[in-house]
């Protein structure tokens, strides 16, 4: 009789390491299966943020269309001989827009774009003064910058090219007395050790 229980006894405690074995094999199973799901999950976070991240850059680079494509051939400065008409660089642009005043009239004002940094965060500016239609000729042309916008936040860098025939472009704008034919922008975004970025050519008139 103890000779079969002892049988039993044996046969039961191998049953029970059996069904550990099989529930340890079936943790292990999950496990890499959650993984796998866990990973897909991460992409699909990582996929979304970059399409969001173009969805912004994009509005951002449609603004700067918009704005750039209201540049006129007036000079910065005062003086109406054959000043500089748009300050081009790499990193910031300055030009005259035609901007709406009102429901009815159109006025002048110095428009600057460029990245400003604080620290480690960049975010892209953008600068407005009206001109002063009664300064006279040793007075200053525009005014203080009345308003300044922050067009994007938490960008990387805006990068401008410049091109008088359209088909090469250059970092910055040398010839004072016209306007580049095309003006292209790229802005930027750094996620996740990736470089998100979209650009935008104007035609200037």
């Amino acid at each position: 009789m103890s000779a079969e229980h002892g049988r039993r006894g044996a046969e039961e405690g191998g049953f029970i390491l059996v069904e550990i074995l099989v529930a340890l094999s079936i943790v292990a199973l999950m496990g890499a299966l959650m993984a796998g799901v866990l990973g897909h999950l991460r992409a699909a976070g990582s996929v979304k943020e970059q399409v969001l991240a173009q969805v912004e850059l994009s509005a951002a680079v449609a603004h700067l269309q918009r704005t750039l494509s209201g540049a006129r051939k007036v000079p910065l400065d005062r003086d109406e001989g054959d000043g500089g008409m748009l300050l081009g660089e790499a990193g910031r642009i300055r030009f005259v827009a035609a901007t709406r005043q009102g429901f009815h009239s159109l006025a002048f004002r110095d428009v600057g774009i460029f990245v400003e940094r604080a620290g480690g965060a960049a975010r892209l500016v953008q600068t407005q003064a009206l001109r002063r239609p009664d300064a006279g000729p040793d007075e200053a042309a525009w005014e203080e910058p009345a308003l300044s916008v922050v067009v994007m936040e938490d960008i990387a860098d805006a990068a401008f090219e410049y091109s008088h025939d359209g088909v090469s472009y250059a970092p910055a704008w040398t010839e004072g007395g016209a306007l580049p034919a095309l003006v292209r922008v790229t802005l930027s975004r750094e996620l996740a050790g990736r470089t998100v970025s979209v650009s935008g050519t104007v035609r200037l008139p």
